[in-house]
C-alpha cells in the first residue's frame, strides 16, 4: 500500500504552474495506472471491487471498461418507481446491458417496494438492496447471538 501512496506524493509538483491539458492527461493516466495496479494486487488477495452509484455523476466509460469492477450498484434515482416510470426502465435496462457486457454483477440500490423489486428481478438485476428487503444494521440476524431460552 505504501508504494501506491508514495508514488502519488512524489509526483505532486512542488510549485504551482498553470494548468496544462497535456500535464493533466499525463497525471490522469498515471493515477489510473496506479489504481489499476492497486486493484490487481488486492484482487490476488480475494478482494472484489464495486462501483457505487452507477449511472449517476460523471463516471467515465473508460474507467468502467479499464478498471473492470466486479459489481456495479445502480443509483437509487433510477431504481425508484422503475416499475411505472418508462424513462427509468430504459435507463436501468441500458445499465444492466453495460454491466453484463463487462461481466459485472448488478445491485439495485434503494428498492422500497414489491412492485419495483419484481420488475428489477424480472429484468436481470442480480441483487436487490433497500428497505423493502431490510433496514441497514450492524448486527444482521444471521450473526446475532441466539437466545438459549428459546431452544428449550
Amino acid at each position: 500500500m505504501e508504494r501506491y501512496f508514495g508514488a502519488v506524493i512524489t509526483t505532486r509538483p512542488r510549485h504551482r504552474e498553470p494548468a496544462d491539458s497535456r500535464n493533466h492527461r499525463k497525471l490522469d493516466h498515471f493515477v489510473a495506472d496506479l489504481v489499476l495496479s492497486f486493484m490487481k494486487d488486492l484482487r490476488k488477495r480475494g478482494i472484489t471491487f464495486a462501483l457505487d452509484d452507477f449511472g449517476a455523476g460523471t463516471t467515465s466509460f473508460r474507467y468502467l471498461r479499464d478498471f473492470n469492477f466486479d459489481i456495479v450498484k445502480i443509483d437509487e434515482q433510477f431504481v425508484r418507481n422503475v416499475a411505472t416510470d418508462p424513462d427509468n426502465q430504459v435507463l436501468i435496462q441500458a445499465l444492466i446491458s453495460i454491466a453484463e457486457h463487462f461481466g459485472m454483477h448488478t445491485v439495485a440500490e434503494a428498492v422500497e417496494n414489491i412492485i419495483d423489486s419484481n420488475w428489477l428481478a424480472a429484468h436481470g438485476i442480480d441483487c436487490l438492496q433497500g428497505y423493502y428487503w431490510g433496514a441497514p444494521t450492524m448486527t444482521p440476524p444471521w450473526i446475532q447471538p441466539q437466545n438459549s431460552d428459546m431452544s428449550s
